[in-house]
């Protein structure tokens, strides 16, 4: 086997590779969560974290459970919303670009120790996201504010 032969099958099989691969990525389902702490204003104040999943792919994704996760324990819900319907039994067929929300209530407005969600589907897959999601320029706003408070609160004491 000449070294023109060798460079040719060694592209053709590294194509063929690349090829397949790309094949599987684009048939494998994948949903995207997004969790959102909400108010509710009206007689009283309620407190919800709102979980939403999104079908990113082209194939169709069965959701079976939506829930949230709390300092390691999961919570499940079994109701959510899908469009303009305003209350559906899980599991949920979601097509290409269709979600599903589920809301889960939370008596104490302080309390912030959710730690993402997650959702699962016919296939077993477990789906997740962390909450607050990782943002390195997030913790960097986050770090700043903290200091100004700190410095804040240390110039108040001293003026006292």
């Amino acid at each position: 086997m000449s070294a023109l032969e060798a460079g040719t099958l060694a592209v053709a099989l590294w194509g063929a590779g690349l090829s397949t691969f790309l094949a599987l990525q684009r048939g494998r389902r994948r949903v995207r969560l997004v969790v959102t702490p909400v108010i509710i204003s009206g007689n009283e104040l309620r407190f919800l974290w709102s979980v939403r999943a999104i079908n990113v792919r082209e194939r169709p994704v069965e959701i079976t459970m939506l829930g949230v996760t709390r300092s390691g324990s999961r919570i499940q819900q079994q109701q959510a919303t899908l469009g303009e319907q305003p209350r559906v039994d899980l599991p949920v067929i979601l097509n290409d670009g269709q979600s599903v929300e589920a809301y889960f209530p939370e008596d104490d407005p302080d309390r912030t120790d959710v730690d993402g969600a997650w959702a699962l589907d016919t296939l077993g897959r477990l789906h997740r996201c962390r909450y607050p999601p990782r943002n390195p320029r997030a913790r960097w706003k986050q770090w700043r504010r903290a200091r100004r408070v700190r410095k804040l609160k240390a110039r108040l004491e001293g003026n006292t």
